[in-house]
């Protein structure tokens, strides 16, 4: 009986810090480390869709380390994603279909330090955040 115990006490516990370190999974955002929202501002109340004002929040932004990483609602539909650096250059563009890609993770290991715009705008909706890179 003792051995009994003493194995599920030791399986236990070796399931339990091994559920501890499983990574994030979709539409978690980590929250460790150096991550930091970026908040979405809506451009010139453009959302004027009441289906998506009725459902919160339609993308998350969290800037982790060197990755942007942009989490959609399956309602928001086709977006265009764009990146300006602060001379209102295109540094980085791309379509998503939030019904089949839930997420978008962006590199930005090849953008110089300074200031940055990511907007994401369809028909519905038009959301910009403001996101520095400091090395």
């Amino acid at each position: 009986m003792r051995k009994q115990i003493l194995f599920l006490c030791i399986a236990f516990g070796v399931l339990f810090v091994s559920a501890m370190y499983i990574p994030a999974t979709y539409n978690q955002i980590s929250t460790t480390g150096n991550s930091q929202p970026v908040d979405l501002k809506d451009l010139a109340e453009k959302q004027n869709n009441p289906r998506l004002r009725s459902l919160g929040t339609p993308i998350t932004v969290e800037l982790q380390g060197d990755m942007l990483l942009a989490y959609f609602q399956e309602h928001v539909g086709v977006v265009q994603v764009a990146i300006t650096n602060k001379w209102g250059e295109s540094v980085f563009t791309t379509t998503v279909n939030a019904a089949t890609q839930p997420s978008l993770t962006i590199s930005l290991m090849e953008l110089p330090e300074g200031s940055y715009v990511i907007t994401f705008s369809n028909a519905d909706l038009a959301l910009s955040g403001e996101f520095e890179i400091i090395f």
